[in-house]
């Protein structure tokens, strides 16, 4: 998933804190930091490929989770993290097309 000048934003409706990893074009893989609560963006803009996104809540693991679909981005667009940690999704926003939601699955290390 790429982004160009775009914020990852949390949207989550419970206590989950997020961050993001992400690759950025020389292919040095960085993790903002630290993890934003909810109404909080991750930081200043990001360009590059999104590898992950890491939620963390009180009394569960962190986890780290993906889109199940693949998601392409506008340029200067952003996408927020909504739902709950144990239910997000990722709302998208587009260019000249109505907002795309898709549901992040867990990534289980393998």
């Amino acid at each position: 998933m790429l982004i160009n000048g775009g914020s990852v934003n949390n949207g989550l409706s419970d206590d989950s804190l997020l961050e993001v990893t992400y690759r950025v074009l020389d292919g040095t893989p960085q993790t903002t930091a630290p993890p934003v609560p909810a109404g909080k963006d991750t930081g200043s803009l990001l360009t590059g490929e999104i590898l992950n996104f890491t939620l963390s809540s009180a009394g569960n693991p962190t986890a780290n989770r993906w889109p199940v679909e693949e998601v392409f981005m506008s340029p200067g667009m952003s996408c927020v993290v909504i739902g709950t940690y144990s239910a997000p999704s990722l709302a998208v926003m587009m260019d000249h097309n109505p907002v795309k939601i898709v549901a992040l699955t867990e990534i289980t290390p393998g």
